[in-house]
């Protein structure tokens, strides 16, 4: 019997039967309890998890959308309150029992069904050995060893060969004397060294300049298997030119020399009184009075990059992403990074001014610029009274350039997203020629916010369970 139109039309229409909950009431209604309890203490974060936990197990998100509010308004009036270690003790051990009252429905509930409940008991107790074991996770010296953290162990082996690799990645050179003939002005004994697409002039002896090389060759190698899978060689057609001064105070002089031979602006002198330790010629060449070898380095990493790579690459990512090879190769921070495709033709203020805010951040690197673990214990300390920049302050800086607490967060980000395998695919999603959190957002697929929530709860190590978070509280 064929339905009439209208009929068939209200059956199509019809809603489909509600889901059935992934927990009955009376097994929700302990966590509304101890809910409380956490709003009480005042720790609002952990009532929004919790809150997400209960809407997770199936309280309908109607129903629990006015107690959400007045259970976070709640707590952050109770925030100043100082929670003791016995409140704390009390509320771990509720969490247990309420993951334990749980754990015999991994049986009861569908087949499909055990999956996201073994999740929510290990949201709230994450050393359940039954939801682990549901969750096919097995149980090793460092813990239990889920997909998860098999898929990141396997990328860490992988990073720490390529490591390796690099490290022993054997740098072939061509020593003259230098062509270069503002330099053998300065210096009449000036050597120029070549490797593969580089170029470097220098009155500095021929063998020190090849160590910096390697370790430049090296740490590009390395930083392009971070972002494309595998270690690329300096490309012959690269052509990066160089004058690297080995007296410092010779760069204000120097400079001077090539504006009167036309090689230079006259806008570059005021450049220089600012304090910078580099610019580029007429013809492109980088050359500058670098303080230390691997200030050196790092700018010449910079160029090589942008050469390799493009200009289209998101800033943050960018100095994020060689922040932390200077850091991991010889202890030095990358130069900053302005926060506009293309480099400092693009800045977002004038250069004196961007320049001044360069030679400030001098003071911040002096604490940061060792290795890479210090510079996560300065941030890791900011990040645990809160006082660390939102990652998003990296994407659009007020002052038009990446710099100082900001490079910082952004290095560490990009840590994050190198152990997480998803680096490579946010840098390609993100070149859109467009900035801002919108491109982020839509690349990750989440809004920023939660995304730094990740990051955070990665960064301060964070447990996964409700309770043995409270624990490392006391």
């Amino acid at each position: 019997m064929r339905l009439a139109p209208l009929l068939l039309a209200l059956v199509l229409a019809a809603p489909a039967r509600a889901q059935q909950p992934l927990l009955p009431l009376a097994d929700r209604v302990p966590l509304r309890d101890l809910i409380e309890e956490v709003v009480e203490a005042g720790l609002t974060d952990e009532v929004r998890r919790l809150t997400e936990l209960l809407e997770s197990v199936g309280e309908p998100a109607l129903e629990l959308s006015p107690s959400r509010l007045r259970w976070v308004g709640a707590a952050l009036k109770n925030e100043s309150k100082s929670v003791s270690r016995a409140k704390l003790r009390h509320l771990a051990k509720v969490a247990y029992e309420l993951a334990a009252t749980w754990e015999p429905r991994l049986i009861d509930v569908a087949p499909q069904d055990r999956e996201p409940l073994a999740r929510a008991i290990l949201a709230l107790d994450d050393e359940n050995a039954r939801a682990h074991t549901m969750l096919g996770h097995t149980l090793e010296a460092g813990g239990w060893a889920t997909d998860q953290t098999l898929r990141i162990a396997e990328l860490g082996r992988r990073r720490r060969a390529a490591r390796e690799q690099a490290d022993e990645v054997e740098v072939t050179f061509e020593v003259d004397r230098s062509e270069s003939e503002a330099l053998l002005a300065f210096a009449k004994g000036a050597i120029q060294v070549r490797a593969g697409g580089l170029l470097v002039h220098s009155d500095r002896p021929a063998q020190e300049v090849e160590a910096a090389l390697t370790q430049v060759v090296r740490a590009f190698q390395y930083s392009r298997y971070l972002s494309s899978g595998s270690l690329t060689p300096v490309r012959e057609n690269t052509i990066c030119e160089v004058i690297w001064l080995a007296n410092p105070g010779q760069f204000g002089p120097f400079a001077r020399s090539l504006v009167e031979r036309g090689e230079l602006g006259e806008h570059s002198l005021e450049l220089v009184a600012t304090g910078v330790d580099h610019l580029f010629d007429n013809q492109r060449r980088v050359f500058g009075g670098w303080p230390t070898t691997p200030s050196f380095q790092s700018c010449l990493l910079l160029q090589l990059w942008r050469k390799d790579v493009g200009t289209n690459v998101q800033p943050s990512l960018t100095a994020g992403h060689l922040n932390g090879v200077c850091l991991d190769f010889w202890g030095a921070p990358c130069p900053p990074i302005f926060a506009t495709f293309g480099g400092a033709g693009a800045q977002t203020r004038s250069p004196d001014e961007a320049r001044e805010g360069i030679a400030d951040a001098k003071a911040v690197w002096r604490i940061l610029k060792t290795s890479l673990p210090e510079s996560r214990e300065f941030l890791a300390a900011l990040a645990r009274k809160g006082s660390d920049p939102p990652w998003s302050d990296s994407m659009e800086p007020a002052e038009g350039v990446i710099v100082e607490n900001d490079l910082l967060k952004s290095t560490w980000v990009v840590q994050y997203l190198i152990e997480q395998g998803r680096f490579q695919s946010l840098l390609k999603q993100t070149r859109s020629g467009q900035r801002g959190k919108h491109v982020f957002a839509k690349a990750l697929g989440k809004p920023i916010d939660q995304f730094e929530k990740e990051w955070r709860a990665w960064f301060l190590e964070e447990p996964q369970g409700f309770a043995q978070r409270l624990e490392r509280r006391m």
